[in-house]
């Protein structure tokens, strides 16, 4: 670890590190499957998020993305019904087209009077092993599932895929949809990435106010870069804002460099040692329960207001989580400048979470019928390079509508060509052939003719589609 040292009345310390017999054969008969789900480049598929829970205990999953998974005590059992202890959970979110499109999972569902084409707003995939065997939630339970995307509509349904028949399942209408902003995700205390913290220290008793964060430590939130973390600035005061995101303060830093004040904002969350890992890890968890309630509250307030009742009276025979709150309290007290919180708050709250309960593993669509207004209809004939180009897979993309139309009612191709109806909305014809990735933006102003297609990375497709 390395530290930036600061000679003024402040210092603000940013850290570095380098990160860390023989059995009897039983014949089993199994029910094969009449589909199966092809990914266009199988080593592009979308990667589950791991863990290790105990199946005896309540435990709450946030995501990478900020989704989350509710899981009850022995929530899962296996093939004979029996309760396992412990269980390797798999969660994998499909947040965009990309996700989608490389999952290789249809997006299409079969009704009475055709085919309809989804519109997503959040799929995910659930699955436990343990011991190498698959397990399934036990009868009478359920999983609470909730998904975070863009989609503020509340007219989507939850469906279900049925891997054996390659068929999507309507399972509830309308999703709960929770707007309120929710509290930032805990800091795990196993998972600290000692690079992104900030700690604080007063050098002098000569400032004139009360110092309730000296020697106290933040967390730098994702995407939060210090710009000046590698100059020689001398900085001279610290504030620390409330924000409209629950859980999350603006670090404010004034200092001066090469005879000029310069400024450093920072999203950060606060942080405060405990006196051992254990103790850390028990506020951890406390808090991920807390997160969950937030977004489940609506939908169950009796149940909500139970489980408040009872984090109250834990947190009164808990003195660790006590001075927390006291901290937080006077960090918030020190705000003054609350008018930019709430002219803020409309930036930060960009996304909802949808809530739905399940009683089986498998995969699981927010979704609803997609709807478009063609305008123009074009054929084209795909070019790389100015060469003639063939492609094994051809989709339309758009990512404003978390939509993916493959060759079918909006799409008609060929290895060599495509006829497309076109809207008013951007979209991008993507081409893939072996593992390489084949695009070009297209919308009603495009001209016929042929379609020059750009060779780009899978990192570079999946930011487009963010």
């Amino acid at each position: 670890m390395t530290s930036l040292k600061i000679t003024s009345a402040l210092a603000i310390l940013f850290a570095f590190s380098c990160s860390t017999e023989n059995q009897t054969e039983t014949a089993v008969t199994k029910v094969k499957p009449t589909f199966e789900i092809a990914p266009p480049v199988e080593e592009y598929q979308p990667e589950a998020e791991v863990y290790t829970i105990d199946n005896t205990k309540d435990t709450i999953i946030i995501s990478d993305h900020g989704s989350f998974v509710n899981i009850p005590a022995n929530a899962f059992v296996d093939k004979s019904g029996k309760s396992v202890e412990s269980v390797e959970l798999n969660f994998t979110e499909y947040t965009n087209p990309a996700d989608i499109l490389f999952s290789g999972i249809p997006m299409e569902y079969i009704t009475e009077e055709g085919t309809e084409t989804f519109q997503s707003a959040g799929m995910c995939e659930i699955s436990a092993k343990a011991n190498g065997e698959e397990l399934k939630i036990a009868e009478g339970k359920t999983i609470d599932i909730g998904l975070k995307n863009k989609a503020q509509d509340s007219d989507y349904n939850l469906y279900y895929f049925d891997k054996t028949k390659g068929e999507w399942i309507e399972k509830e209408k309308e999703i709960a949809v929770e707007t309120t902003p929710l509290p930032v995700q805990p800091i795990d205390p196993s998972k600290v990435d000692s690079a992104r913290i900030i700690e604080v220290k007063v050098e002098t008793v000569e400032l004139r106010r009360q110092d309730a964060w000296s020697g106290s430590s933040f967390y730098l939130l994702p995407g939060e870069e210090p710009q000046y973390q590698n100059r020689p600035v001398g900085w001279f005061e610290a504030n620390i804002y409330k924000t409209a995101q629950k859980g999350a303060f603006r670090l404010q830093l004034n200092g001066v460099l090469d005879g000029k004040e310069v400024k450093e904002i920072l999203l950060v969350q606060p942080m405060v040692a405990p006196e051992d890992y254990e103790t850390a890890v028990a506020e951890f968890q406390q808090n991920m329960r807390l997160h969950a309630v937030t977004v489940m509250y609506k939908r169950n307030k009796e149940m909500a207001d139970a489980f408040m009742e009872e984090e109250k009276e834990r947190a009164k025979q808990d003195s660790l989580i006590a001075e927390q709150v006291a901290l937080i309290k006077e960090l918030v007290r020190q705000d003054s400048i609350a008018n930019y919180a709430r002219n803020k708050a409309s930036e930060i709250q960009t996304e909802v979470i949808r809530t739905f309960s399940i009683n089986q593993v498998g995969i699981y669509n927010c979704d609803r019928f997609y709807r478009r207004q063609v305008i123009a209809t074009r054929t084209f004939k795909f070019t790389h390079n100015n060469n003639p180009l063939e492609v094994n897979n051809s989709t339309l993309c758009s990512p404003s509508d978390n939509a993916i139309l493959r060759s079918g009612a909006f799409v008609q191709s060929t290895y060599n060509s495509c006829t497309i109806q076109l809207t008013a909305v951007d979209y991008y014809f993507v081409g893939i052939k072996g593992d390489k990735i084949y695009c070009r933006k297209v919308n009603a102003n495009t001209p016929e003719g042929k379609l020059e297609l750009e060779e780009i990375s899978k990192s570079e497709f999946e930011q487009i589609m963010i």
